[in-house]
């Protein structure tokens, strides 16, 4: 039987993100309807729209419509789960707001029961598999994965070899592991949902939104992913682990675009696929690396206009042997440790047009790594408690820094304390470096050191 939901459908503006949950001081006020479509799911009309209250349960509701898709809508209070919702193709699972006696607005929850030991939400498909999944959506509602009542690793999304699967204003915290996570899916799209505060004790795959390995042509915007964290029990409460959002192995052609990662374990955004796009990204006060390049094919992607600031480690670090031919361009970088760093044999990388300030040690800082292009990029007052140089490269491990090109760069110390020693600084062995058209005045003691062989230096300002 077909039913209308006899509540308001969903608004997915950004304000919603961080409802609160359910609250008992009185009977909800109903919301006037207003529909988001997603612009990136591909289905025919809705067949069936059913009111999960109408069944024994989700799942009964969700395999009402599992036949001809549908949509299964949530009212909004809290739902205790048993176990893992499991969603076929071309169904969607839509939550239903509204608002409370003190005017807050309230989304269903679906909360995790003590014990029972599984992820919040699947799809059909595990791996392996020959047969896939597409067009689910899910869509304005919170997730509470109830972690410390739980063992194992537990996720609150987990989807596998999924066609272009859709989150739309989804709140996932409190999993064990990872908020949401996609293995061999493609063309998916995540936004304006939030990924926060997920990780347990031993737990190191703790990750907001998790690109686990093989997926292409996503759509990450807009979300917050914050305090992601796993813990050691031999530590205790510090953080040891985590992400807010990962790209994994052999993931290519993904946008990730407008979010805010703060505090997480480690990275803000990890990377280990090719061809991505970093835009537009907000991160700060992770506990390592704010931005990441790592792994076995990482190559082609654009890291742009990002506003970066680190806790313990680099703004932006690349690094691996098959990293190479990456652009990180009109980034600000502000209070980290280096604000760019090229390490571990990474190659033939660009750096174009980045404002790194107040870097506590080298704000662009090359180590074992050649063929790179550092051009057009500010770096101001780096070095906070030591003396430190707004462009280093040296040899390390045994492995070369050759042909780099340094032009165009401005390298000062504005502070009347100057800890910058060098606006460009070459170590013994870094050999064929070109250094040409910098600014490099007021620093605290000359513009350029340069040894190694067979540099190029013209046409700078000391």
């Amino acid at each position: 039987m077909q039913h209308l939901p006899r509540w308001a459908a969903i608004s997915l503006a950004s304000s919603l993100l961080m409802a609160c949950s359910p609250s008992h001081q009185g009977p909800p006020t109903l919301v006037s309807p207003v529909v988001t479509v997603a612009s990136r799911l591909h289905t025919a009309a809705v067949a069936v729209e059913v009111q999960a209250d109408d069944f024994a349960s989700i799942q009964a509701a969700i395999d009402s419509v599992a036949a001809t898709g549908g949509t299964v809508y949530l009212e909004p209070h809290e739902y205790p789960l048993a176990k893992a919702i499991v969603l076929p193709s071309k169904v969607s699972l839509v939550g239903q707001s509204a608002l409370d006696a003190s005017g807050s607005m309230v989304l269903p929850v679906l909360r995790l029961a003590d014990g029972a030991n599984s992820n919040v939400i699947l799809n059909k498909r595990v791996w392996p598999s020959n047969v896939r999944d597409a067009d689910i959506r899910l869509a304005n509602f919170r997730i509470d994965g109830n972690r410390h009542n739980q063992t194992g690793i537990r996720h609150g999304i987990e989807f596998y070899y999924v066609d272009r699967p859709v989150i739309e204003g989804v709140t996932v915290e409190n999993c064990s592991s990872t908020g949401m996570t996609f293995s061999y899916c493609v063309d998916g799209t995540v936004r304006d949902s939030v990924a926060s505060n997920n990780g347990f004790t031993n737990q190191w795959a703790a990750t907001g939104i998790n690109l686990n390995q093989y997926c292409t042509g996503f759509l990450i915007e807009n979300n917050v992913c914050n305090a992601n964290n796993g813990y050691r029990a031999d530590i205790g409460s510090t953080p040891y682990d985590g992400n807010g959002i990962r790209i994994g192995d052999y993931s290519e052609r993904n946008t990730i675009r407008g979010n805010t990662c703060n505090g997480n374990g480690r990275r803000g955004i990890k990377v280990q696929g090719a061809n991505n796009l970093v835009s537009g990204n907000t991160l700060r006060d992770n506990m390592g690396h704010s931005i990441l390049f790592t792994g076995y094919q990482v190559s082609g992607n654009l890291v742009q206009n990002n506003h970066v600031s680190a806790y313990y480690d680099s703004g932006i670090r690349v690094e691996s042997l098959n990293t190479r031919n990456n652009t990180i361009e009109g980034n600000t970088i502000t209070g980290c440790l280096y604000g760019i760093e090229l390490s571990t044999d990474s190659t033939a990388n660009r750096l174009l047009n980045n404002t790194v300030t107040a870097s506590r040690g080298n704000g662009i800082y090359l180590r074992g790594t050649s063929d790179n292009t550092v051009q057009g990029n500010t770096v101001t007052n780096s070095g906070l408690t030591f003396r430190s140089n707004a462009i280093q490269i040296i040899v390390e491990g045994g492995r070369p820094s050759v042909r780099n090109v340094i032009d165009g760069n401005v390298c000062t110390d504005t502070r009347a304390v100057k800890l910058q020693a060098y606006g460009i600084k070459i170590e013994p062995g870094v050999d064929y470096t070109t250094v040409t058209n910098n600014d490099l005045r007021g620093n605290l003691w000359t513009g350029i050191f340069l040894s190694g062989t067979h540099n190029t230096v013209f046409n700078n300002l000391f």
